[in-house]
């Protein structure tokens, strides 16, 4: 690979991170809005996903504007091709992104002068949930799922805003644990857990629909390079299911019953690993072996 293939496999990675701190970060807030001790880190977690996201969304884009120049960091600026690009599903993408994070900041602002139930809570809630289906539809707008029809996109769209959530909700379970009480601790964690049961569901349909709607499972699928990292990607999700069903049925009840968080932290870090894992495997999926190529 080249330098651009690096720094494209590089960019989209943090923005696929950045995008997941944001959405969750944004859900918690929400979430766990009536848990005082959390509530300042909450808005620092959320803020910063918000701009790193920002500033993610921005690179790439730069990026992807070098490596069809072709000449060199410059390339980063030239106006012929950033007039192409943005012109194309490229720049409907950057919109789509673009407005998605500006409703999560303007949710997240409602939250920092607000901060309690009432009228305006649910005002927040709404602008969450327009900006993030705007950021996890922004990903429709390019590559090989823009030409595959409604359905296709209703799915990504669907799955993108289960994984950015799960994923971005990592670390507030992790300051739960940290924060609050063995008894709070478990209230959130049973909350995340009767949550993730449906969305569980929801996820492992929309995945199964899209790798249908992109490969049509035909023969010789798992001999290719595609074939390859879509099996590690399924398998690095059915280990993130294994530790979600073992914090649910063992951990969860464990810290209720001894009051001990530790195991659960431990595990919780694991699972962050993890989810960066298929984050990573994800962006070589849609850089290097995609159906597109």
């Amino acid at each position: 690979m080249d330098h651009w293939e690096w720094l494209t496999l590089l960019s989209r990675w943090s923005l696929y991170l950045s995008m997941a701190l944001a959405v969750g970060g944004v859900a918690s807030e929400w979430l766990l809005h009536s848990y005082r001790p959390l509530r300042s880190v909450l808005k620092r977690y959320t803020l910063t996903g918000i701009l790193l996201a920002s500033f993610a969304l921005i690179v790439h884009f730069l990026v992807r504007i070098g490596a069809l120049a072709e000449a060199g960091i410059g390339g980063m600026v030239d106006p012929l091709i950033l007039q192409v690009l943005w012109h194309s599903t490229v720049g409907d993408a950057l919109v789509w992104a673009g407005t998605g994070l500006m409703l999560l900041a303007c949710s997240h602002c409602v939250s920092v002068r607000v901060g309690d139930t009432g009228p305006m809570h649910w005002l927040q809630i709404l602008v969450a949930l327009a900006g993030m289906g705007a950021l996890a539809f922004s990903y429709t707008q390019s590559g090989h799922v823009h030409s595959s029809g409604m359905l296709t996109a209703v799915a990504l769209t669907i799955h993108v805003l289960i994984i950015s959530w799960w994923l971005g909700s990592l670390f507030p379970l992790w300051l739960a644990t940290h924060r609050l009480g063995p008894e709070q601790s478990h209230r959130v964690l049973d909350l995340f857990g009767r949550l993730a049961l449906p969305a569980v569901l929801l996820l492992l349909g929309a995945g199964t629909l899209l790798s249908y709607q992109l490969t049509g499972w035909r023969e010789g699928l798992l001999d290719s390079r595609y074939g390859f990292w879509l099996v590690l990607k399924v398998a690095l999700v059915g280990v993130i299911l294994v530790l979600a069903a073992f914090h649910k049925f063992y951990l969860v009840p464990a810290l209720k019953r001894a009051g001990n968080a530790r195991a659960m932290k431990g595990s919780l870090l694991l699972e962050k690993v993890v989810g960066m894992a298929i984050l990573a495997v994800t962006t070589v999926l849609a850089v290097l072996v995609g159906p597109a190529h």
